[in-house]
């Protein structure tokens, strides 16, 4: 029953995100999108080859499934490290399939919402200088922005805790010692 239920909390959390991240208006499935043209699925294939798509799924299912492990690891210390290494072992397995099957979604999606055409511009951006140094840099910009993100939370976080502690105050709502 415990091995259950640690099977399902960890496949629950590597599907949440992507799951959290998707737009209402996203298909329901891949299979219920339209049929797309072969044209339009290699072009969009072709987009996604060039801005390493594949890479940043891989780096996305490494983190979900370090994240995972190390809160499995602080929730459930009586687990013997053997069990980590197991289930490290095993989500290797399924890497490559999960970066296949989600870099091939994408590209149903691609293919759905940009022409043929404009799919080739998109590739032609990744092709130039320019695109090529977007692919150096904006996963430095992301990272950065995380950062200075979290840091704005911090300082205007306090703020409004200060603020809302002030007037839950004025209004006798905190009990005094």
């Amino acid at each position: 029953m415990r091995a259950i239920s640690i099977a399902t909390a960890l496949a629950a959390a590597l599907c949440w995100a992507p799951v959290q991240s998707q737009p209402t208006d996203a298909p329901a499935a891949a299979s219920a999108a339209p049929a797309q043209t072969a044209e339009a699925m290699a072009a969009a294939q072709r987009v996604l080859a060039l801005s390493q798509a594949d890479d940043l799924a891989r780096n996305i299912f490494r983190s979900q499934v370090a994240g995972v492990i190390g809160q499995l690891q602080q929730n459930a210390p009586d687990l013997p490290g053997r069990a980590f290494v197991i289930l490290e072992e095993e989500f290797d397995r399924i890497e490559d399939q999960m970066v296949d099957e989600l870099v091939l979604a994408t590209a149903v999606m691609y293919a759905e919402r940009f022409t043929v055409a404009e799919l080739g511009e998109l590739a032609a951006f990744y092709e130039s200088s320019a695109g090529q140094k977007a692919l150096l840099e904006l996963p430095k910009l992301a990272n950065a922005g995380m950062v200075q993100g979290r840091e704005i939370g911090e300082r205007l976080g306090e703020v409004a805790a200060t603020r809302a502690l002030d007037r839950m105050d004025a209004e006798g709502l905190l009990k005094k010692p």
